[in-house]
């Protein structure tokens, strides 16, 4: 036997050996973890880790189920990329995207126009993911030169891949493979599809509606909520990244590397200074009405700037 390894426990407070580059997966079917759902991956030292991590010096573990916020990522990941793969089948060559976190899910469409999703296509599409999640697909990782990723991602159509992979600077790059279908994500995936058993996918505007599991009760999906407002807001930030011919991150890096990133923020504090005045004409035009004004956000999201800045057009439009 070579050389031990201790691992601590978090989940069962007690400490056991193990032999140097034992993966997590053989660590996790040597130990009785009762969680509330199929173990999606680990924190290591509070790092989150996917089963097929080799272990090489001790460590803390704390398996992780769809209950905690890290295997939460990790299942809908997973969710999207078994999504991808059943529209890559039934609708080859045609391009897909996942917009927007909306309506307690994730707004998915395809990108030729010509294809209007019916409930009937919805149905057909969600059948096709079960199809994979009951094969129980393993997620392959592979680490890879950057110029071959970007290579297989132009093979597949995947421009907005291809153009964030040439503008990272790295020279190698983790793609993930399912079966004869690749991507790239910022972060890691379940072991198998067969662990993504409580999804939905509903029909939602002119795509669909990706919906995943409650992470307090992971057996049932999460409601659907209508937000009419949230969806304007990011069709007018769609509309304004045509504008800007800024529409992902790639783009996003080019600009900056062109030294044009100074012209954007003008544009962008002219849009934002704009719809504030807009704001305070409302307000103004209702102001015999309006008892109260409140402005919401998390920490850090700007409530302040933009109060003092409301304040500003407030007293212009008196």
């Amino acid at each position: 036997m070579g050389k031990l390894i201790d691992i601590y426990f978090e989940d069962l407070d007690e400490k056991r050996s193990y032999a140097v580059g034992t993966n997590l997966q053989t660590i996790l079917s040597d130990v009785d973890v009762k969680l509330n759902g199929p173990v999606l991956g680990a924190m290591v030292n509070n790092k989150v880790k996917e089963l097929t991590y080799e272990i090489y010096k001790p460590k803390n573990i704390r398996f992780v189920d769809l209950t905690h916020p890290a295997g939460r990522r990790m299942y809908i990941r997973s969710l999207c990329f078994v999504l991808y793969k059943a529209v890559r089948d039934l609708y080859p060559g045609t391009g897909f995207r996942l917009e927007h976190s909306v309506s307690n899910g994730l707004y998915c469409r395809l990108t030729d126009k010509n294809i209007v999703l019916t409930p009937a296509d919805i149905d057909k599409i969600k059948s096709r993911m079960k199809e994979i999640i009951a094969a129980d697909m393993p997620f392959i990782r592979e680490e890879i030169e950057t110029e071959k990723a970007i290579e297989i991602f132009e093979n597949q159509g995947l421009k907005e891949k291809t153009g964030l992979l040439q503008t990272r600077g790295n020279l190698y790059t983790s793609v993930y493979h399912l079966t004869d279908c690749a991507d790239y994500f910022y972060g890691y995936l379940a072991p198998s599809t067969g662990v993504l058993k409580v999804f939905d996918l509903q029909h939602f505007y002119r795509g669909m509606l990706l919906v995943s599991p409650k992470r307090d009760e992971p057996s049932v999906v999460e409601e659907r909520i209508d937000q009419e407002k949230m969806l304007k807001v990011f069709s007018e930030y769609k509309r304004w990244g045509k504008v800007l011919n800024i529409s992902n991150v790639g783009d996003l890096n080019r600009y900056v590397a062109e030294n044009n990133i100074s012209e954007m923020i003008k544009i962008s504090e002219a849009l934002h200074e704009k719809k504030i005045s807009q704001i305070a004409d409302k307000i103004r035009k209702y102001r015999k009405r309006i008892k109260l004004i409140l402005i919401s956000g998390p920490s850090s999201s700007g409530k302040t700037t933009f109060g003092k800045r409301l304040a500003i057009q407030l007293k212009v439009a008196a």
